[in-house]
């Protein structure tokens, strides 16, 4: 019988793609060509993966093309095989909370409603994506993916673009004992990301040498907004690592996000780096933040090689080595941030070797456990206010 179903399945790839070629050719409109919509469920036994009949994950994913859809209903999707989804296409879009109920006639997705989780089961990397991939992933969580390298929810290096929109990343581990790891849940290297009203809790690189318990990023321009960074843990990095290729062509822009109790379990050095990049963070909350390993003299957030452009945050009830803010030979402009009750053993803003033009104004600092509000050593400050 599972034959049977298979071949039958192998037949409506064949129709779909005949339908593709027909297309081609101009027996029907343009914009049809790579615009077909898959639709999946957790018991899925259907041919064509349509709306009437929807079929497994892995029937979609066999024959999803370019320019495709996965519409997923609610439930928990586990593969036994690691990593148990590869997104190689250009582009491809996997929507979770898809209502099977919905009519004939539209698509509704409600990602709260009908949860829909892939769940890597403590065991397994969740989703690889292939080079030169272009890839969505709406309304998903994305929960105890398990992998002994980089990114064991998500891994893509070499990928075009990846867009992330209402995505829980949940209880993801990356560990390997005496190896360099980079993203607990995300590991991305490529030309674009743009993360969006998403959240990343409890997730963990576990190493001595781990970096980065959120996700690492390399070289690709990235958006992170209305994002929640709860409860990750790294021995160097709790959050965030991204490292630019120059502040010139590398843009990073982090806004209305809220990072917090990060660093609580492994203790680590750094909340955030970001390296050899154009920087903006604006209107963040970044509170009760706790790092305190034996390498007590680094900062909260690092910024070195960076042009950066620092407002309209509040920085508060932190614990960690050094500054909140320490600068490295770049420009900056840090202007109406409140820094308040932080605990610190030195300052609340450094800067090194910064450059004539940065400036530090309109800042309030209140009730800092700290040596100094600001630290400067061998820069050109322009104007302090």
């Amino acid at each position: 019988m599972q034959v049977f179903r298979k071949d039958l399945f192998t037949m409506g790839l064949v129709m779909r793609h005949m339908i593709r070629v027909l297309l081609v050719f101009g027996f029907a409109f343009p914009f049809y060509i790579f615009a077909d919509d898959l639709f999946v469920t957790t018991d899925g036994s259907g041919v064509l993966c349509s709306k009437e009949s929807p079929c497994l994950l892995s029937d979609a994913l066999n024959g999803a093309a370019d320019g495709d859809a996965i519409y997923m209903g609610e439930g928990n999707y586990t593969v036994a095989s690691s990593p148990m989804i590869t997104l190689d296409q250009n582009p491809i879009q996997l929507i979770g909370g898809w209502d099977k109920n919905s009519s004939s006639y539209s698509i509704n997705v409600y990602p709260d409603k009908y949860v829909t989780v892939i769940d890597g089961d403590e065991s397994y990397q969740c989703i690889k994506l292939g080079a030169n991939s272009s890839v969505n992933l709406v309304g998903l969580t994305i929960a105890n993916c398990r992998h002994d390298d980089n990114g064991s929810a998500v891994y893509g290096s070499g990928a075009e673009r990846l867009q992330v929109e209402n995505v829980n990343f949940i209880n993801n581990i990356a560990a390997k004992e005496h190896a360099t790891i980079y993203g607990g849940a995300l590991f991305f290297k490529g030309d674009i990301l743009s993360i969006e009203q998403s959240r990343f809790v409890d997730n963990t690189v576990k190493s001595h040498r781990s970096m980065a318990g959120a996700l690492a990023v390399y070289y690709a321009n990235t958006n992170i907004t209305g994002t929640e960074f709860k409860g990750n843990n790294s021995w160097n990095y709790a959050v965030l690592h991204y490292e630019g290729l120059d502040r010139t062509s590398s843009h990073f822009t982090f806004n209305d996000n809220i990072v917090s109790e990060n660093g609580l379990v492994s203790s680590a050095s750094i909340l955030m780096v970001m390296e050899r990049v154009s920087v903006i963070m604006k209107r963040n909350s970044i509170n009760r933040n706790f790092l305190l390993n034996s390498y007590t003299q680094n900062p909260l957030l690092f910024f070195p090689y960076c042009n950066l452009e620092f407002a309209c945050n509040t920085i508060f009830n932190n614990q960690f080595g050094s500054a909140i803010v320490r600068i490295i030979n770049g420009d900056y402009n840090i202007y109406n941030n409140i820094f308040a009750q932080n605990t610190t053993d030195k300052a609340n803003v450094t800067t090194i070797l910064s450059n004539s033009g940065s400036r530090l104004t309109h800042n309030t600092f209140a009730d800092n456990n700290s040596t100094y509000a600001f630290e400067q050593d061998s820069s050109d400050l322009s104007e302090v206010l």
